[in-house]
C-alpha cells in the first residue's frame, strides 16, 4: 500500500531504513521522500496558525518534526551514502524547524 493512502504515518517512518538494509537505495529514498514531503506539509500548515494558539498544537508540531528528524538523522545519515543528498536533506530540515522559530527560546 503507498505509504500517502496509509495514512498511518509514524507507521511508515521505518521504511526507508528497510530498504536501505535490503540494498534498495531507490526505494529506501522513495520512501525517505514521500514521508519528508507529508510531515513538511503538516508543519507547513500548523506554522500558518498564529503563535498565541502554539500551545493548542505544539505535541502536532513536536510529533511532525521528531518524525521528519528520525528520517533525516537515524536513517538517511546512517544508511545513505550520498553526501551532498544528505545535506540538502538536513538542510531542508533546519529550514522547516526556522517556521517554529518562534517556540525557540532566544539564544
Amino acid at each position: 500500500m503507498p505509504i500517502r493512502d496509509f495514512g498511518h504515518f509514524s507507521l511508515s517512518v521505518g521504511y526507508p531504513e528497510m530498504y536501505y538494509l535490503l540494498g534498495q537505495n531507490e526505494k529506501a529514498r522513495a520512501a525517505a521522500e514521500t514521508l519528508i514531503k507529508i510531515f513538511k506539509e503538516q508543519l507547513v500548515w500548523l506554522a500558518e496558525f498564529p503563535a498565541e494558539n502554539s500551545d493548542l498544537i505544539f505535541e502536532e508540531i513536536d510529533n511532525n518534526l521528531l518524525m521528519y528528524r528520525n528520517i533525516i538523522a537515524t536513517q538517511i545519515d546512517r544508511f545513505d551514502s550520498d553526501e551532498q543528498y544528505k545535506t540538502s536533506k538536513q538542510d531542508e530540515f533546519i529550514e522547516t524547524v526556522k517556521l517554529f522559530s518562534h517556540l525557540m527560546p532566544d539564544e
